[in-house]
């Protein structure tokens, strides 16, 4: 048994221009709880090792960017495949100034400056730091998630 969650926001960013707007910058991304449950052929139900999966959870990760690449690449953008500072691979679409990233990325902001400030720059580090520096989410109708990201994005260069 599974289930998948998928959301279109980053959580809200600490930053004191997002707290006035309390802004969601997009982030695709999905979550998934497989329950510790099988039944098996004598109709019992059993716990299940997951000690394969959760070893290999960054590769998963990966896979899943890769298949959105692919998707994004048949709405007719172009990607650029990377690899992180861990050695995986993601993409970036291309095109995208910098400093377009960086206006609809303030929770990675929070993020990155709250490293600075813990003098940290390593993964582990950094998924502390998202969890501790993390605010409530917030929900938002898709109407307003697009009138904000198309305000947001007519103010840009």
């Amino acid at each position: 048994v599974a289930a998948k969650f998928t959301h279109l926001t980053a959580r809200p960013a600490k930053s004191k221009e997002a707290e006035k707007q309390k802004e969601a910058d997009p982030q695709l991304h999905t979550h998934v709880l497989i329950a510790n449950a099988t039944k098996c052929q004598d109709n019992q139900w059993r716990s299940v090792v997951f000690d394969k999966l959760y070893d290999n959870k960054m590769h998963v990760g990966e896979l899943y960017r890769m298949e959105l690449a692919h998707y994004i690449e048949k709405l007719g953008y172009s990607v650029d495949l990377t690899k992180d500072k861990s050695g995986h691979w993601t993409f970036e679409i291309k095109g995208v100034p910098a400093a377009d990233i960086k206006e609809f990325s303030k929770r990675r902001e929070d993020i990155l400056e709250a490293a600075r400030e813990a003098g940290v720059s390593d993964s582990e580090s950094l998924a502390y730091l998202a969890k501790v520096t993390r605010e409530e989410k917030i929900s938002y109708s898709r109407e307003e998630l697009q009138n904000n990201w198309e305000s947001r994005s007519n103010n840009l260069e």
